[in-house]
Parts: C-alpha cells; sequence; structure tokens
C-alpha cells in the first residue's frame, strides 16, 4: 500500500512574527467567520463557528472541549482553509 500524500505544510511566520501575524492576518479571518449558537439538552448553548470555502466538497469538523473557546482554533482553521484540496472525485494516495 503506498503511502499517503498530503499537500506541503507552509510556515506563515516564525514565532518572533506572531503577533504581527496574529493582527494582520488570523484576526481579520477569524472576523470574517460565520458564528453562532443554538440550544443543546436542557438548553445548554452549544456555540459554533465556520469558514465556508468556495468549490470545497470536504469538510473538517473540530470539536472542542467543554471550556475550550472556537477562538483557540483559528490558525488551524486559516491552515485549513488555505490548504491545497483534492479536486472533486480524485483523493490524497
Amino acid at each position: 500500500m503506498p503511502e499517503p500524500i498530503y499537500p506541503a505544510i507552509q510556515q506563515h511566520c516564525n514565532e518572533s512574527q506572531l503577533a504581527e501575524h496574529w493582527s494582520d492576518v488570523l484576526l481579520p479571518f477569524w472576523r470574517q467567520l460565520q458564528h453562532g449558537q443554538f440550544s443543546g439538552v436542557a438548553g445548554v448553548p452549544i456555540h459554533y463557528s465556520y469558514c465556508h470555502t468556495p468549490g470545497a466538497d470536504v469538510a473538517w469538523v473540530i470539536s472542542s472541549g467543554r471550556i475550550e473557546t472556537a477562538i483557540k482554533y483559528t490558525e488551524l482553521i486559516y491552515e485549513l482553509s488555505q490548504a491545497a484540496l483534492p479536486a472533486k472525485g480524485e483523493q490524497y494516495v
């Protein structure tokens, strides 16, 4: 069985550039995401955020812990939204 081939992960910044990367790239990206909430069992509010990527026919779901906020995953969501996905009907091998 061949080894899976995934798109290369590109480093968007280094540690010394992180504050600038957050304010210039990640925070504006976070603000353009769709955010909302609905009531779960016993009326417990369930908050969600999502990024619609035009042309994508796959989805990633991140289920965080009960005390983690979605904003913690901004960089991961950004990187996934920028990843090169296979064309419809194709797959990574």
